[in-house]
């Protein structure tokens, strides 16, 4: 069994994968010219599919399982690849819930800068200004969290240990979610918006939750409402969120990911003072390829003993 592995690993992650897994053959492709001769008797694929594109997943006809080294798919998920997964009895599978609690980490570090006006004291640092902010306290405020899987669920533990009300949307709102105080399904968005002081996206990109964020929902929130992405730019219309914020819909932003990334620099979410921008970050931690490795690895004695793979992707849902 050939698996090819074109993400950069360190030769000690690549040995420890080998000894867990001896009868399997491991080979790294990470440029193009190695990718293009080794992915065509590939049996197991081990990728970041948006970096390595569909073309090249195209060739690589043998292929029965693709293990994507990111949590979001949403390049495997468009109708005619996976007409083409399905049609080829491909199996797909992420790195979801490896990032859970270091997106909410990032969450919770926007959302506390925009309570206590962290931006606004330095920017006032800057300046050699010695002033007051009016600030908030988060105990209280209620957080509306959209979709409740693996990163949802641990924004709703933080949330919680700050005293806060947690709501959250989900499919099957019958069965209760841990340090969630009530549940809406995808239906009562709008009810939910209207009662969250800080709402926060946790959904992957999907037809359905593409562009679910626009003029309806902003108008919809609190004016003094923020609003934290974390999940992906195009779950908002980008256009409507900007022009939310510029007429004062909502009171602010904290944003980690865009339609368009790098962010173009004429984008005028750089220039709004009740903007926070980080580049596309928040699920990036020192240990990433460790945590990695061992669902990885995981998942291949899974695969080899001819049992359900982790984080196996429902093609049904789109992820």
């Amino acid at each position: 069994m050939k698996v090819v592995i074109t993400r950069e690993l360190k030769q000690n992650y690549m040995e420890e994968i080998q000894e867990a897994v001896p009868d399997y053959s491991f080979v790294k492709a990470t440029d193009s010219d190695s990718q293009e001769k080794e992915l065509i008797d590939a049996d197991i694929l081990v990728t970041f599919p948006a970096v390595l594109g569909v073309e090249k997943i195209y060739r690589a006809e043998k292929v029965s399982w693709i293990q994507s080294w990111s949590a979001g798919v949403d390049t495997l998920t468009k109708p005619d690849v996976l007409k083409y997964l399905i049609g080829n009895n491909i199996q797909l599978t992420t790195m979801s819930g490896i990032h859970g609690d270091v997106i909410a980490e990032q969450v919770m570090g926007l959302i506390i800068s925009f309570s206590r006006k962290l931006y606004k004291c330095y920017q006032q640092q800057k300046n050699c200004i010695w002033q007051r902010p009016q600030v908030s306290q988060l105990a209280g405020k209620t957080m509306g969290i959209i979709g409740l899987g693996s990163v949802g669920r641990e924004i709703a533990s933080r949330a919680k240990a700050f005293k806060m009300t947690v709501l959250g949307t989900k499919r099957d709102i019958n069965n209760a979610v841990e340090n969630v105080d009530k549940l809406y399904s995808p239906d009562e968005l709008l009810v939910l918006l209207k009662e969250s002081d800080y709402v926060v996206p946790a959904v992957p990109l999907t037809d359905e939750t593409t562009y679910m964020f626009g003029h309806d929902e902003f108008r919809a929130m609190k004016k003094t409402a923020i609003f934290i992405n974390i999940s992906r730019g195009k779950v908002v219309n980008e256009a409507e969120l900007i022009k939310a914020l510029e007429e004062g819909m909502i009171a602010g932003a904290g944003l980690d990911v865009f339609a368009e990334e790098p962010l173009p620099a004429q984008s005028p979410l750089y220039m709004m003072e009740n903007v926070l921008i980080t580049p596309h970050f928040a699920g990036i931690f020192p240990d990433y390829n460790k945590r990695a490795v061992e669902l990885l690895i995981k998942n291949l004695l899974r695969y080899k003993n001819g049992k359900r793979l982790i984080n196996l992707v429902d093609y049904n849902r789109g992820y």
